[in-house]
């Protein structure tokens, strides 16, 4: 099967989303663009010698800042994530490729789970997934980000062979790196602002702090009380 779906049509800028303009400050969730990310690679066990080590260096194209509104003109560290393209996998379900802005909210169990393993799941199963009243952050370490000016759109291909295009990115919380941009900040403001490009809305902000909070909060099973 060969088709192409033009899936979420690339749009200027998603107005419940981002602010339309931007103030002088850096707040969580900004997307910025142009800033190099590394990573440290452990090639064995044997940590005493530097040559276990390889250091791997990537830019994307934008990455968001994730320290805390408060904490960004009192440190010199800076916490950053890249944005990065939407995996194929987050296709598989049809309420995500319905709108895959509901990841970044708390939805019923039963829209949790990829559109295969629902279907070949025992009916007793489904019944008592659907029995749930809570209601849960589906993958629980990633935020997606709208379209916005500037996203380049992307093709990605299905396991049947087609291909979904879209302009859709995300983060993830396991991804979290820190920069030091002590030497470049300035009496009055941070030079950071230069490549400042979106701002997210109150709303959707606080909306990025509790989804990131409760990935943090988790409370494994052997610690629960």
């Amino acid at each position: 099967m060969n088709y192409i779906c033009k899936l979420f049509p690339r749009v200027r800028i998603s107005p419940m989303f981002y602010e339309t303009k931007l103030d002088n400050e850096l707040r969580f969730g900004d997307v910025f663009e142009g800033h190099i990310f590394s990573s440290l690679v452990l090639n064995s066990t044997n940590t005493n010698s530097y040559n276990n080590f390889d250091i791997n260096f990537i830019k994307p194209d934008f990455c968001v800042l994730l320290t805390p509104c408060c904490n960004v003109m009192k440190v010199d560290y800076l916490s950053f994530v890249p944005l990065n393209k939407i995996h194929l996998s987050l296709f598989s379900n049809k309420y995500f490729r319905s709108d895959l802005l509901i990841i970044n909210t708390q939805i019923e169990a039963e829209k949790h789970i990829p559109d295969t393993q629902w279907d070949h799941m025992e009916e007793s199963k489904k019944i008592e997934i659907r029995g749930r009243k809570e209601l849960e952050y589906p993958l629980k370490n990633l935020f997606v980000y709208p379209p916005a000016k500037g996203f380049k759109s992307y093709d990605v291909a299905t396991k049947d062979n087609g291909i979904i295009n879209t302009s859709y990115y995300v983060i993830d919380f396991q991804n979290i790196s820190q920069i030091n941009f002590s030497k470049i900040k300035s009496i009055d403001n941070h030079l950071l602002l230069k490549s400042k490009r979106f701002q997210l809305k109150i709303s959707v902000r606080n909306a990025l702090r509790e989804k990131m909070a409760d990935y943090f909060c988790r409370v494994p099973v052997e610690d629960k009380i």
